[in-house]
């Protein structure tokens, strides 16, 4: 989607109260002298004349409408510590991040394909202390990441143990690590699992999504008719703004439409910052949707455009003369007018009977 500066529709927005502001002047001055000042023998009253020059401006119409992000969440670890929570971090998590404590033990993720599901400690083999030894050896510990738990990797797990204040055993206990498919990952937790509960195991522990999310404005029939097959649309979540478009519509049994967005080019929305939102089923963002693409060039006030008596329109000129225009767009008080340059003088106002 093209982004259109709001720097030129701020400056025609101006220049038209600029012309507003003039015109209710002059009006008010000129109606002072005609009605309160002294008449002057022989002095001629001048005709009010109120000029202004063209400026550039984007004319367009967008409406606003909320875009849903939906995508399935799964239970990644089931909590297996018992015991009060005494805080949560959920959000964007790297190795090792940590997603809640209970009773000041952490409860950290790691990346790997296999769940945890036992303590781990010397003598222990298998992809899960592989795991173990890969978030070590990412945090600079040295171990050799072959899947056999060895002197060196309890070596290494007790030097983690220390940088992370918490008890040295050189084990690692059931419940403290859960195993995450990809690092970062921005993960929630469980309902239950708020700080001052009391957990007892079992629980649903860290939550993320699964699958891609999916992008989807929710309107009725008669709102979807009025929104273009091809119109562009701008999400935007927080600092993120993310240029999209329609490729699709699905009617539910209840009639409410969902416009189905995707990336210009194909493919997700949030491209590769989908990371950024939240771990929920149902995200809402702000949407903007572009009905009437925008066009620029330059724009005057609606009001200086008149026509002639065969039909034309065209813009009257200070020197009496007139310029004839094509509208290219208009709204919000403001006309993109072919026929004229950037800078030209206008006549705003002019007399009536003064063309």
């Amino acid at each position: 989607m093209t982004v259109t500066s709001a720097r030129p529709a701020r400056i025609a927005r101006w220049a038209v109260a600029v012309v507003v502001v003039v015109v209710a002047v002059g009006l008010g001055w000129w109606a002072g002298r005609v009605t309160l000042s002294d008449p002057v023998v022989g002095a001629p009253v001048g005709p009010v004349v109120v000029t202004s020059r063209v400026v550039e401006a984007s004319v367009g119409q967008a409406l606003g409408y909320n875009v849903t992000v939906r995508q399935p969440v799964e239970v990644l670890g089931t909590n297996l510590l018992s015991g009060v929570v005494t805080s949560v971090s959920p959000g964007e998590l790297g190795q090792g991040g940590m997603a809640y404590t209970v009773a000041g033990v952490p409860v950290r993720v790691v990346a790997g394909s296999v769940p945890f599901y036992r303590d781990l400690g010397p003598g222990a083999r298998g992809e899960d202390v592989r795991q173990v030894q890969q978030l070590l050896a990412d945090g600079g510990y040295g171990v050799a990441v072959d899947g056999v738990w060895g002197a060196r990797t309890t070596a290494a797990v007790r030097a983690w143990q220390q940088d992370t204040g918490v008890e040295v055993t050189g084990t690692v206990q059931l419940g403290t690590l859960v195993a995450v498919p990809r690092v970062p990952l921005t993960v929630a937790v469980g309902e239950q699992v708020r700080p001052g509960a009391l957990l007892a195991g079992g629980e649903a522990g860290v939550l993320a999504h699964v699958g891609e999310p999916e992008f989807v404005i929710a309107v009725t029939e008669e709102q979807a008719a009025r929104v273009p097959v091809d119109a562009s649309v701008t999400a935007t979540f927080g600092e993120y703004v993310w240029d999209a478009v329609i490729t699709g519509s699905q009617v539910r049994e209840n009639g409410v439409v969902d416009l189905v967005l995707a990336a210009p080019g194909g493919g997700v929305v949030c491209g590769a910052q989908c990371g950024v939102l939240p771990a929920a089923e149902s995200t809402t963002l702000t949407g903007r949707v572009q009905v009437v693409p925008d066009v620029t060039g330059p724009a005057v006030p609606v009001a200086a455009v008149r026509t002639d008596d065969g039909g034309a329109a065209y813009v009257a000129l200070p020197d009496g003369g007139r310029a004839p225009v094509r509208v290219l767009a208009s709204g919000d008080g403001l006309a993109v007018v072919e026929g004229l340059a950037v800078g030209d003088e206008f006549v705003v106002l002019r007399p009536a009977g003064e063309g």
